[in-house]
């Protein structure tokens, strides 16, 4: 799938140079509970303080998050207008998450870098557009732009990024033809970078939260389609696992395996901790979204399957391999589901696919088929047909 999202890259005063979606269309304007600010601030610093007090964090960390938080709350005060309001709700919404005692140890990095990037984007750059992505100087890390949100960490996008830099350095060819197309090449035009890569996978790796006391994920932390953050994705999580187990041997990171064999418990624990389901004809499924656990997203199931089909295949895990196999039994009998007859469904029952989740919902079975042919092979050769004649 083509994006289409403007990339800009700001400076942090605050960070010193170094060297060198799929969301789904689930629309729903952010939904929370007011609190006066007092409340919020207050339960900030007493989550800090406890957390120093149980050793969860050290003084200085806590020092730093302090620093940090009363930064974004002193630019919030001297905002106005729409950008007092980006800022706002990124501050409320770690105050809520601090009131409803969810902000644990290792959910605080990512939570104050993502407070920390929107001070200084909203204190000093231009206006973005939707979607657009924004990094910074120093970091590989991507921030998409949410209208009413803010700049939010997304998981996606990111591990995304990381697998096109790692196919920009993998010596395999183009291949055969499969289920009526040739496969894209490697790297799709994008220099090999390993130094990036590496940057990108160990500033990852930092920001993965123990959800749970099975596995560790990589955690939406905005308001979306009625669910509340923090929530994970399937599809994000098992495209996660696989880019990490290959820039472990791309870059001989054992260590990377040893993060993405931590993130696979996300596929064995239920809704909404985790993304397994009861699938629609009663085998397991995958969610895309953890708060949802009856919107079966044909597209991001099918993802999440191939996330740990190769997953699977690169470390030789029985155990992910196993996720798989149970997985793809459901998604067999669900995908004749995904055919009106002359378009594709979004979701198990649910609307048309819009032109672009047509193709996605495309793409994503031609890589199955690609992987394990049968069922897959022959509705992304329907799928195509389909576009051929509108």
């Amino acid at each position: 799938m083509v994006d289409h999202d403007r990339v800009q890259r700001v400076d942090d005063p605050f960070v010193p140079p170094r060297a060198e979606t799929d969301l789904g269309p689930a629309p729903g304007r952010p939904q929370f509970r007011a609190h006066t600010a007092g409340h919020g601030q207050r339960a900030v610093a007493r989550v800090l303080r406890r957390t120093v007090q149980t050793r969860g964090i050290s003084r200085s960390d806590s020092s730093r998050y302090r620093r940090i938080y009363r930064r974004a709350r002193a630019i919030l005060g001297r905002l106005a207008g729409a950008r007092r309001r980006e800022l706002g709700y990124v501050v409320q919404s770690l105050e809520r998450i601090a009131l409803a005692r969810r902000l644990t140890p290792s959910r605080m990095p990512v939570m104050f870098l993502q407070l920390r990037r929107n001070s200084t984007y909203w204190a000093l750059e231009s206006f973005p557009a939707e979607g657009d992505q924004v990094t910074f100087r120093g970091s590989e890390l991507l921030f998409r732009y949410f209208p009413g949100r803010g700049l939010q960490f997304h998981p996606l996008a990111n591990f995304k990024k990381a697998n096109l830099l790692h196919g920009a350095c993998a010596n395999s060819g183009q291949g055969k033809p499969v289920c009526g197309a040739r496969p894209p090449g490697p790297g799709s035009g994008t220099p090999c970078r390993p130094q990036r890569l590496r940057r990108l996978l160990d500033e990852l790796s930092r920001l993965a939260v123990r959800r749970g006391p099975k596995f560790i994920a990589w955690e939406y932390l905005f308001d979306f389609g009625g669910g509340s953050p923090p929530w994970m994705s399937g599809m994000a999580q098992a495209t996660a696992i696989t880019a990490l187990a290959r820039g472990a041997r791309l870059l001989d990171r054992p260590d990377y395996d040893t993060t993405a064999k931590a993130a696979l418990g996300a596929f064995e624990v239920a809704s909404p901790i985790g993304v397994r389901t009861k699938g629609p004809l009663g085998g397991v499924h995958y969610l895309q979204y953890s708060f949802a656990p009856r919107l079966y997203i044909f597209n991001a199931f099918f993802q999440s399957l191939i996330g740990l089909h190769d997953y699977g295949k690169l470390t030789g895990d029985v155990r992910a391999t196993g996720l798989f196999e149970r997985g793809e039994r459901e998604a067999r009998r669900e995908v004749p589901y995904s055919d009106t007859g002359d378009w594709s469904r979004y979701s198990f029952r649910g609307s048309e696919s819009t032109q672009e989740y047509h193709e996605l919902l495309r793409e994503v079975l031609q890589g199955l088929g690609r992987r394990i042919g049968g069922v897959y092979c022959t509705y992304a050769i329907r799928y195509r047909r389909y576009q051929q004649r509108r």
